[in-house]
């Protein structure tokens, strides 16, 4: 299968050359909207405990700012690992991040601290968000993405590089 998934264009796909990104936001573009999202909560979110301090309001407007901006990034973060996802099967990454889940996991092999897995990024392209190379990959790694699972057949699973992370194309 692994064979045919490669032919077929189905693996992650690492050129000669650097690939071209993905029109829209890299993923370390959407990390950098995640991070000043979050600022900006804590901020709205003192500013409205300090001005409101003891008022009826205060009940409504602090669970309001804080629902309402978490949902907010938590679709940000959702679209960031989608779009990490699809640069890694592009064969680059805007964004390497050491360890993290990968939701649905099912931990198959050693874990790093807190139940997180360990990625290797050696295998793929490294490239800023305009498309510029930061590092090339590594011949003969594999890089993290997703290919036919070792253990379900007939379903491609995320490999991180260095584990099976145990969350599956759909």
């Amino acid at each position: 299968m692994f064979t045919t998934a490669t032919a077929n264009r189905m693996t992650p796909q690492v050129t000669a050359a650097p690939p071209t990104p993905l029109p829209g936001l890299s993923a370390c573009h959407r990390l950098i909207t995640l991070g000043v999202g979050a600022a900006v909560l804590f901020v709205l979110a003192v500013l409205a405990t300090s001005l409101l301090n003891d008022a009826p309001s205060m009940r409504i407007v602090v669970p309001v700012v804080f629902l309402g901006g978490g949902g907010l990034l938590a679709v940000v973060a959702l679209r960031l690992q989608t779009r990490l996802l699809a640069e890694l099967q592009h064969g680059y990454t805007t964004l390497r991040i050491q360890f993290g889940r990968a939701r649905g996991d099912r931990w198959r092999q050693q874990s790093v601290g807190g139940g997180r897995l360990a990625w290797d990024y050696r295998g793929t392209w490294f490239l800023r968000s305009d498309g510029t190379v930061r590092t090339p990959p590594v011949p003969d790694v594999d890089p993290p993405g997703f290919y036919p699972s070792p253990t379900e057949a007939g379903r491609f699973e995320l490999w991180t590089g260095r584990s099976w992370a145990g969350r599956f194309l759909r």
